[in-house]
């Protein structure tokens, strides 16, 4: 599957919470509840950059994985937020799946840009 493009923005020093639909081609919500699957969205200031400036996880807290849509929340609370310093980045979510022995399906969902509003009042 081709990963959709989305661009979004985040407030420095605030919470942020992104709610995404993942479905099939009938628009019916993946149930992404069962332990087999993990998600991961990884910000760059540069697509080649070997450096990430923030790395966000199903198995860590920060994005959610529930049966109906949206079935992707990602959650970024203040203090990851407030800590962030660029103005535009990119960001790519993906999906795994873990179907069988030595069988691991990966699935990016969504790419884009992030842009930082950066913070007045500290």
């Amino acid at each position: 599957m081709l990963a959709q493009r989305y661009d979004f923005q985040i407030d420095q020093g605030a919470d942020f919470s992104m709610a995404v639909a993942y479905t099939d081609s009938s628009d019916s919500a993946y149930d992404l509840t069962e332990s087999n699957y993990a998600a991961v969205l990884t910000v760059r200031e540069n697509v080649e950059d070997t450096t990430a400036l923030a790395t966000l996880s199903s198995s860590d807290g920060e994005i959610v994985l529930t049966s109906t849509a949206p079935n992707i929340t990602i959650n970024i609370p203040y203090s990851t937020t407030a800590s962030l310093d660029f103005d535009t980045a990119f960001y790519d979510l993906e999906l795994t799946t873990n179907s069988g022995p030595n069988v691991l399906t990966t699935d990016k969902i969504l790419r884009g840009k992030v842009k930082l509003i950066k913070e007045i009042t500290r």
